[in-house]
């Protein structure tokens, strides 16, 4: 055998290995395509799911999203170089504020670090955690909210009057920021 026939071996060889690496490479990247496919599927899943729960929650307060002189309560809307991370829905001064959802009344919320006069609650469950603020948590000498397990349409407290911080071209309001709880996608 040449040297000649012994080079050609040698480069048929290395191209019968190329060619198998790069079938194996494509089976791999056929198998991840398959379970990117199957992970977004169920994906799909869990987001109609999520869908159906948040329309069926209950409202914190009767009102609609605010829109009023000082701006838009909708969710998006400008703030400057910041945008709106929640809903302003409108309500009466002292109105009922009830849970959207059920779960746990976690902590008391400021929505102002330099500013006590106004507070809010968060209620955390499996799969979603509110933020009301604006609110008075429902605290009576044997019923303090924060803690608590509640339900949907549970009382869990009653509107502040924001127009103390901003004046009265703002409606009264309270602010709800929905979020999905990431636990539930660590739990998956």
């Amino acid at each position: 055998m040449t040297t000649e026939d012994l080079e050609k071996l040698r480069s048929n060889h290395c191209l019968h290995i190329a060619r198998n690496g790069i079938l194996v490479a494509l089976k791999r990247l056929s198998d991840a395509d398959l379970e990117i496919n199957a992970a977004m599927h169920r994906l799909d899943g869990v987001m109609e799911g999520l869908k159906h729960l948040v329309k069926t929650m209950t409202p914190p307060v009767s009102g609609v999203i605010r829109s009023d002189s000082k701006g838009d309560g909708k969710f998006g809307a400008s703030r400057g170089v910041k945008v709106h991370t929640g809903v302003d829905l409108t309500c009466l001064l002292g109105e009922g504020v009830f849970a959207p959802h059920s779960g746990t009344v976690s902590r008391e919320v400021l929505p102002y670090e330099n500013d006590n006069h106004f507070s809010g609650l968060e209620i955390v469950s499996p799969l979603f955690i509110s933020h009301l603020l604006y609110v008075v948590p429902l605290d009576s000498k044997h019923d303090n909210i924060i803690g608590q397990e509640v339900e949907q349409g549970q009382l869990v407290g009653t509107a502040q009057d924001i127009q103390r911080r901003y004046g009265d071209k703002m409606d009264r309001h309270i602010h709800w920021k929905l979020m999905i709880n990431p636990a539930m996608f660590l739990e998956v």
